[in-house]
């Protein structure tokens, strides 16, 4: 499925605690919340990052950063998407990849997600845990997560967006929708998904639901 995740929940009913585990070190994971006002790489101008601190979706790292350029892979993905559902990590041998091993930090995230009916793996049975995302993928799950009914667009939305590409109908809709910025006006498909891309679709999308409104200003 182009993002080998499928996702159909809604973001805004889960009261989660954000947190990205750097490169699959189940040590590096922080438990503790940073206070954003110590954040040492967020500037005053960082609206997004401070309203998601603010509100206990976002944490930081235990050095006082949040490392907004910092990539994510499909394993940390597969885990922030799985505490959004609520969803407790439980090893399921029904539900398993040929490259997960019951043992790694992520098995029990993916294996609940799994169980959700939200990943699919990829063709040949492999979960390719290490794999980052790029946009395209990324705006696939999050539109998935949304459980909403695409509209037909009777052109695309941005000069760069092929058409009958299989993000076609993704990409147009979080445009139509601002959920993500443009560069220089295009869509820029293969930009690689950050940390802070997360954060600026999450603050996006809940904004649009707390203000009841068709688009993101």
């Amino acid at each position: 499925d182009n993002g080998c995740l499928s996702c159909s929940f809604s973001i805004f009913s889960i009261v989660f605690f954000f947190v990205l585990l750097p490169f699959f070190s189940a040590h590096a994971i922080i438990e503790q919340v940073v206070n954003h006002s110590t954040f040492s790489d967020v500037e005053s101008t960082d609206v997004e990052i401070l309203y998601l601190a603010e509100t206990g979706v976002v944490q930081g790292y235990s050095d006082g950063t949040v490392r907004s350029e910092s990539p994510v892979n499909r394993a940390e993905t597969l885990t922030v998407f799985s505490r959004m559902l609520g969803l407790a990590p439980v090893y399921d041998a029904n539900c398993t990849f040929s490259d997960v091993g019951p043992d790694v930090w992520y098995t029990g995230y993916v294996s609940a997600m799994c169980n959700a009916g939200i990943v699919l793996g990829n063709p040949d049975g492999t979960f390719r845990a290490a794999d980052t995302l790029n946009r395209a993928e990324a705006m696939a799950i999050l539109v998935r997560s949304l459980n909403v009914t695409i509209p037909e667009y009777p052109s695309n939305l941005a000069p760069d967006i092929p058409e009958g590409v299989w993000y076609q109908d993704y990409a147009n809709y979080v445009i139509d929708r601002n959920l993500v910025p443009l560069i220089n006006g295009e869509f820029v498909a293969d930009k690689r998904y950050t940390r802070g891309d997360i954060f600026i679709n999450i603050y996006r999308v809940k904004r649009l639901q707390e203000l009841d409104t068709h688009r993101y200003s």
